[in-house]
């Protein structure tokens, strides 16, 4: 019996040297990109993180960070008043399933994030980030980017399908990203696509084969031509394109739209009737005939100096 106990005791005692080591580089990850971040003039984390033998072993909570068995597999950081800059390092922390910096002060480019196999949303809007969108490596488990509002500028990056099978939301809008818009199609998870108030340019583009599409938002940038009929996205039900240099007519669309907002665009003819509108802005075009009288009860609808 006492050999038995002996035995469970180092069996213990391994398991928990086992954790500390799988542990203590993250650990030290954490502490490196901690002294990029900033919370009220002071290091994020400081030396309560960097001294402690561990993260997640301590049974002790340290902000924003999030632990599964023994692993960093979130950090959940939004409206933390940060200043500072992202660390490329983040990549080093391989369990990740989630990274949310939202609505901070941080500034600097976006880190590339690659090789985490287990991230599913990147989630850094309304910050002061600039430079160029990455092209993200080995993150086939991603749902989500949001990256709005913040100061990005290039092209939008062309993400395929193959490298992204699962991505469900890219919000892009509130930046100064330029060249034609980005060719998302195939994707057969996505269902929001937010790129207004840019600065992309040329036609808008047909997006077909995304069959849970159900948001589009184009409105605010610089885009020419006529708007597609958008034969294949049987699912949307806002579609935002106002703002833009456009001409022709409005489409008689036959997916399921609830909202719908071509304002300020230069568009001409009548207007077509919709059935399952909700709420329609159509002001500030060259718009000529009668409203149908089926928007007689649409509120709101939007029509000044259609």
């Amino acid at each position: 019996m006492e050999v038995l106990r002996l035995g469970v005791v180092v069996l213990l005692l391994l398991g928990d040297a086992f954790q500390v080591r799988a542990d203590e580089p993250e650990k030290g990850i954490l502490c490196q990109v901690g002294q990029l971040l900033f919370l009220n003039g002071q290091p994020l984390w400081g030396k309560d993180l960097c001294e402690a033998k561990c993260v997640c072993c301590d049974g002790k909570d340290y902000f924003g960070v999030g632990c599964s068995n023994g692993r960093v597999t979130r950090l959940t950081l939004s409206s933390a008043q940060l200043k500072g800059q992202l660390s490329p390092l983040l990549s080093n922390l391989t369990e990740l399933s989630s990274i949310n910096f939202s609505c901070n002060q941080i500034t600097g480019p976006i880190p590339p994030f690659n090789n985490i196999f287990k991230l599913t949303a990147v989630i850094l809007h309304h910050n002061f980030l600039n430079g160029t969108i990455p092209y993200f490596q080995n993150l086939s488990m991603l749902q989500e980017l949001d990256f709005n509002t913040n100061n990005l500028t290039g092209e939008a990056p062309l993400f395929l399908p193959r490298d992204f099978p699962h991505l469900q939301i890219i919000r892009f809008d509130g930046n100064n990203l330029s060249g034609s818009l980005p060719n998302y199609t195939a994707f057969p998870n996505l269902t929001t696509l937010y790129l207004y108030n840019n600065r992309f340019t040329g036609e808008i583009l047909n997006y077909g084969n995304l069959p849970e599409l159900l948001h589009l938002q184009l409105y605010g940038n610089q885009l020419t031509g006529t708007i597609p009929l958008f034969p294949t996205l049987t699912k949307l039900q806002t579609l935002y394109l106002g703002a833009n240099l456009l001409n022709g007519t409005i489409p008689a669309f036959t997916m399921p739209l609830k909202e719908l907002m071509v304002a300020n665009a230069q568009l001409t003819g009548t207007i077509p009737p919709y059935k399952t509108l909700e709420w329609l802005d159509l002001s500030y075009n060259s718009l000529n005939g009668t409203i149908p009288s089926i928007f007689a009860n649409l509120l709101p609808i939007v029509l000044d100096s259609f």
